[in-house]
């Protein structure tokens, strides 16, 4: 879990030196050398007010992934609508995180097979609209799967 939340800062690291090593590009007439479309400097402030204007109460994972990404054909406008949701409607739980039997340990014990596991368990955390890191890894990863979005889930 640690390496995961490693990954998570090292990640958002990466991508703040990467954006402003691309603000600071620049050609001789002042214009930006960075690619149209760089995921950097794209405005997402449309998606991001969709998003906010959705229900909040979901309950199926395959309705808020229809809701989610419908409007959009981007892969990446639908990772950003999916992480847009979860990072407003999923609270970290840190009862859980302390308690030292996080909700997923529980949910194993129930003897899903892998699929299984992460299918009800994203199912779980839209319902409770609270996760420690392993539930928002796979919430967001059940997303992108009903969205046909490739995704994986680096564990550690």
């Amino acid at each position: 879990m640690k390496k995961f939340i490693f990954f998570t800062i090292g990640c958002c690291i990466a991508f703040t030196v990467k954006s402003q090593s691309a603000q600071s590009c620049s050609n001789k007439t002042g214009e930006s050398s960075a690619p149209a479309g760089n995921l950097l400097t794209k405005d997402y402030s449309a998606i991001d007010t969709y998003v906010l204007g959705l229900q909040k109460n979901y309950t199926d994972i395959y309705t808020l992934s229809r809701d989610l990404t419908a409007n959009y054909t981007d892969d990446r406008d639908k990772v950003r609508a999916i992480y847009r949701w979860i990072t407003e409607n999923i609270a970290y739980d840190c009862k859980d995180y302390h308690r030292g039997n996080p909700m997923a340990s529980r949910f194993r014990a129930n003897s899903y097979d892998e699929e299984d596991f992460r299918y009800y368990f994203a199912r779980n955390v839209i319902q409770s609209k609270k996760a420690v890191c392993e539930g928002y890894a796979i919430l967001f990863y059940e997303l992108c799967k009903v969205s046909e979005i490739r995704c994986s889930i680096a564990e550690g």
